[in-house]
């Protein structure tokens, strides 16, 4: 009977362990999940705020005497300058060609 106690216990010593290792397992995904999360909220925010300061009145005109190889005013550059922070490349969304001349 002793031994029997003794082999309960080990097994109940080994289960507490594997669920400590699975809790901690779990916690650092959950973890790294959420900072995934927190990152990528706050990515889109700073894009949406430095957005704002783009404006179509300017940037339209702008991109069309950049085409046409016409002298840009410093707010236009600095109009064209967001676009293509924003756009991560001259190709995306279909600017490039506008943005290259």
């Amino acid at each position: 009977m002793d031994k029997l106690n003794q082999w309960l216990r080990h097994l109940a010593a080994i289960g507490v362990v594997i669920s400590l290792i699975f809790v901690a397992v779990e916690i650092r995904q959950n973890t790294q999940a959420t900072i995934s999360a927190s990152s990528e909220a706050l990515t889109s925010q700073s894009l949406d705020f430095f957005a704002l300061g783009i404006d179509s009145q300017v940037l339209a005109p702008a991109l069309h005497k950049q085409k046409i190889g016409a002298a840009l005013t410093p707010l236009e550059e600095h109009q064209i300058r967001r676009l293509r922070y924003l756009s991560g490349s001259a190709d995306v969304g279909g600017y490039g060609e506008l943005l290259d001349g």
